[in-house]
């Protein structure tokens, strides 16, 4: 049996409601195979499947490792594991996190570009950040149709937004109004995939080998003077077309505004970690004082002072970020520096 054409779609917060009206409003008879990747925690079992099957007269099943794509049937990514396709087949695996997140959309859109090319349509929905951009990109860039949820009409905009910022789609609008053209677009689909980009295949490779590869990714990526956020591994920024985004040498992937959030989350565990630390010097340096003689005993308890005035000043750090309304939305610059 030949493979249906695919369609993948991607969100995360407020994904799953723009999801069921998108899915909802598809004809029973759809010609193509339907994946729906969605942002969840681990742990989350069928419930998005379940929610997704009373919206629809499609067969709606959780995804499963070498399952074939059949037409008419939506499939949904596992929480905790990523979504790809290889020769006509689900590939349901664990991996780096990628944008942060496990099932990440671009890797599946990335996979769909490099197995499907112009026989796949990619559409990304309400969410957060940008998980998708880099995704959308490259199936665009391989042929394949491409959709986006209306900012206005998502719940989250950011990232139908920040997928706009690198594609120019076929078609955006609210959620059900895509189901029409997602089904015009399917009946109208070319026989043949073509040939996508080399360093699309490159990246959905390098997806698919679930610890990275230094070899690969120096082929389409520099490597910059940035650490990994998830392991602490040298970084790589890849140059190719789409946004910019990294990947660490053991896979980790990252775009700009996931690793910017990443290394917020980093500086905010190492303040903690600093000030339990400075105040648990203080207590130890206290019980020295009283245990000590009374010259050496005033020296301890002059350290515990100064000490005590340390974690003051990096609590007092730690509540002045929280009051910052906004900080992991600063702009985003490259993170390699000039000429590196």
């Amino acid at each position: 049996m030949s493979t249906p054409p695919l369609v993948v779609i991607g969100g995360s917060a407020g994904g799953l409601d723009a999801a069921s009206r998108l899915v909802g409003a598809l004809d029973a008879d759809l010609p193509a195979a339907v994946a729906v990747v969605l942002h969840q925690a681990p742990g989350a079992d069928d419930y998005v499947a379940r929610r997704l099957q009373r919206a629809t007269s499609l067969t709606v099943d959780m995804a499963e490792d070498g399952a074939p794509l059949q037409p008419g049937r939506v499939y949904v990514a596992p929480a905790d594991r990523h979504l790809r396709f290889d020769d006509g087949r689900l590939v349901v695996a664990f991996g780096p996190r990628v944008n942060r997140s496990r099932p990440a959309i671009d890797v599946a859109l990335r996979s769909a570009a490099a197995e499907h090319g112009a026989r796949a349509v990619g559409v990304v929905l309400s969410g957060l950040l940008d998980d998708g951009a880099a995704g959308l990109a490259a199936l665009h860039r391989a042929g394949g149709p491409t959709l986006v949820q209306d900012p206005a009409d998502a719940e989250h905009g950011d990232m139908p937004a920040n997928a706009l910022q690198y594609v120019e789609p076929d078609a955006v609008a609210p959620a059900e109004t895509l189901a029409a053209r997602v089904e015009a677009i399917v009946h109208d689909l070319p026989a043949e995939s073509g040939t996508p980009p080399d360093d699309v295949r490159t990246e959905a490779r390098i997806d698919a080998r679930a610890t990275g590869d230094i070899d690969m990714t120096q082929q389409i990526g520099v490597q910059v003077p940035v650490s990994c956020p998830d392991c602490g591994g040298p970084v790589w920024e890849i140059d190719q077309p789409g946004p910019t985004r990294y990947r660490c040498h053991v896979g980790h992937a990252f775009s700009q505004r996931s690793m910017l959030q990443s290394q917020e989350e980093t500086v905010e565990e190492s303040l903690w970690v600093a000030l339990r630390t400075l105040e648990e010097r203080a207590r130890m340096l206290d019980r020295l004082a009283q245990s000590s003689g009374a010259r050496v005993g005033t020296s301890y308890g002059q350290h515990a002072e100064e000490t005590r005035a340390h974690a003051g000043r990096i609590r007092d750090l730690l509540a002045e970020r929280h009051d910052l309304a906004g900080s992991p939305r600063l702009p985003v610059e490259s993170l390699a520096a000039p000429g590196v």
